[in-house]
């Protein structure tokens, strides 16, 4: 898990906080805030070894990811995400860079790592997961329980949906819409080696059935 970073006068992030927060005139507790939101982005790139100079979307994307996967409150995900946006504002403004890769990523209305919470207990959760054990069946057990995926989400799955380290899984969901994961890593190690094609390929070709797969959770369950 990434922590916050100690910020030098050199650093655009320091600049950033000087200058732009509040138009140079902010509270010292408002810039103690920024400064933790921003050290704490810094620290994240680092760790991923991401440069935020050069970031796109999809790192972005990432971060917020992993913010979530993290199980911070919604409004440390929105301050922290808000930080983001409006240093790459001011990124632009100074003649750094020409777009803004945070625009348009928000806190989530609601933790996507919650549907554990609304749907079973943490001791379910954990027992269910022991029953899953090894194999393909573990893998989408895994996958749906830990990122909240649905069948059909899982069904159309590929490999061309991993990056290439295999530890982003981007979903396409209802409305055309993709939301990137940070894959856990125990995901990671279910998915690691894919081969081309179906992440979960049926006997004959082509990819398991929607039925299929909640026929494997619903057997979990039951155990």
């Amino acid at each position: 898990m990434a922590s916050e970073i100690a910020l030098t006068d050199s650093d655009p992030f320091e600049k950033f906080l000087r200058l732009s927060v509040a138009d140079g005139d902010a509270r010292p507790r408002t810039v103690r805030a920024y400064r933790e939101a921003i050290g704490y982005y810094a620290a994240w790139a680092g760790s991923v070894t991401v440069n935020p100079a050069t970031a796109g979307h999809e790192q972005i994307l990432a971060y917020r990811e992993s913010l979530i996967a993290a199980g911070y409150a919604r409004a440390t995900i929105r301050l922290r995400l808000t930080a983001v946006r409006l240093f790459y504002r001011s990124l632009a403004r100074w003649g750094g860079r020409r777009d803004n890769p945070a625009d348009g990523v928000r806190a989530p209305r609601q933790q996507e790592n919650s549907v554990i919470s609304r749907s079973v207990t943490p001791a379910a959760a954990k027992a269910l997961l022991a029953q899953a054990g090894e194999g393909r069946d573990g893998a989408i057990v895994r996958l749906m329980l830990l990122h909240g995926l649905r069948a059909g989400e899982v069904s159309c799955l590929t490999d061309k949906h991993l990056s290439p380290g295999g530890d982003l899984l981007r979903v396409p969901g209802k409305g055309g819409k993709v939301r990137t994961l940070v894959l856990s890593y125990r995901c990671r190690r279910d998915l690691a080696g894919s081969a081309p094609g179906p992440l979960f390929p049926r006997r004959g070709g082509g990819a398991l059935s929607v039925r299929s797969i909640e026929r494997a959770v619903n057997k979990a369950l039951v155990a």
